[in-house]
């Protein structure tokens, strides 16, 4: 699966103060009704194309659970931000594989997480300069990674976040 992120057009656009170029709001139509780790591929263009190798510089990265995931049967639920190789068997970016931007969020209906902003958690954002990503290997793909109990965090029936990105130096891109 993949999805579009689209570019802010000012600062005061979407709140919690400005700093970031992109977003991509995420419910459960955008993301696997698998159970375990899923991913959601992020793309610089509308077309909606298959995960694309992506190359620049990631400053910040950040997740707000604006509404918590829940109903259905799903009974955990957790959401990531991180880089991967496009494919589920590899990367993708959860905190457990220390590959994150962002680790992983607790975002399931008896967390206490809706709008609290988790920015640069994870171990790839802990340069003061940010994250250079050349556009080939294992890490060149921008993911959401999500990790449903029961089922996917695509059978809940509520839930969003919001996921915001810094980023610069595009090749190839629309940044």
């Amino acid at each position: 699966m993949a999805k579009a992120i689209s570019k802010i057009k000012n600062v005061n656009e979407l709140g919690f103060g400005g700093g970031y170029s992109h977003f991509v709001e995420v419910t459960p139509s955008d993301l696997s009704t698998s159970t375990g780790e899923e991913f959601l591929y992020l793309t610089l263009s509308s077309a909606y194309a298959a995960p694309a190798l992506f190359a620049g510089t990631i400053r910040r990265a950040s997740i707000t659970v604006l509404e918590s995931f829940g109903g259905g049967t799903l009974s955990d639920a957790t959401i990531a931000v991180g880089l991967g190789d496009g494919a589920t068997t590899d990367g993708g970016g959860t905190s457990s594989n220390g590959n994150a931007l962002v680790a992983e969020v607790n975002c399931f209906t008896s967390d206490n997480t809706v709008g609290l902003e988790y920015t640069n958690t994870g171990a790839d954002l802990d340069d003061a300069f940010g994250k250079v990503v050349a556009a080939s290997g294992n890490g060149a793909v921008l993911a959401i990674a999500t990790n449903g109990t029961t089922v996917g965090l695509g059978s809940a029936t509520q839930g969003r976040a919001i996921i915001k990105l810094d980023i610069s130096d595009v090749a190839g891109g629309t940044a």
